[in-house]
């Protein structure tokens, strides 16, 4: 049992940081888009 719940909670934490990750990307495209417009923000 124990093992198991150490395992649920790695992959929740693996999903948490492919999600701040995919965030990051996004911001990062945004920004790229902006920049082709002249315009720039973080």
């Amino acid at each position: 049992m124990d093992k198991k719940h150490c395992s649920s909670k790695k992959r929740k934490f693996e999903k948490r940081a492919i999600n701040k990750f995919r965030r990051k990307q996004l911001k990062l495209d945004e920004i790229i888009k902006c920049n082709r417009f002249g315009k720039y923000w973080a």
